[in-house]
C-alpha cells in the first residue's frame, strides 16, 4: 500500500531534517573530537537505510547523494590534512551509495 501524498511529503522532509542535522554536528564539533565524528558517521546511514525502505532504491540512492553532496565538503574542510581518514571517509560515501540501493532493493522485493 502506497503512502499518501501528505505522508510522503512529511517523509521527505523528516529524511531531509535527519540528513540536515547530523551533518551539521560534523561540521559543529571540532576535528579532534574523533569518536563523536565516527558516531556521527555511523548515524549518516539511517536516514538512508529508511528512505531506501520507504522509496525503494531511488529513494536510497538518493538519500545517499543527499548525504555524500553534505558531507564531502566536511570531508575537504576538516581531515585535508590526514589523507587516510580523509580517503576512508570518501569510501563510506561508496558505501553509503551500496546500502541505499541493496536497502532499497530489499524493501521493494519485500512489497
Amino acid at each position: 500500500m502506497k503512502p499518501s501524498r501528505t505522508t510522503a511529503v512529511v517523509r521527505v522532509f523528516g529524511l531531509i531534517a535527519a540528513i540536515a542535522l547530523i551533518t551539521g554536528l560534523h561540521y559543529v564539533t571540532d576535528p579532534s573530537r574523533v569518536l563523536l565524528h565516527e558516531l556521527f558517521n555511523y548515524l549518516c546511514f539511517i536516514p538512508i537505510i529508511v528512505a531506501a525502505y520507504w522509496f525503494g532504491p531511488w529513494g536510497g540512492v538518493t538519500a545517499a547523494l543527499l548525504t555524500s553532496a553534505a558531507f564531502i565538503p566536511h570531508i575537504r574542510m576538516a581531515w585535508a590534512s590526514n589523507l587516510p581518514y580523509a580517503t576512508s571517509r570518501y569510501a563510506q560515501i561508496l558505501v553509503f551509495h551500496v546500502t541505499g540501493l541493496l536497502v532499497g532493493i530489499l524493501a521493494s522485493f519485500q512489497r
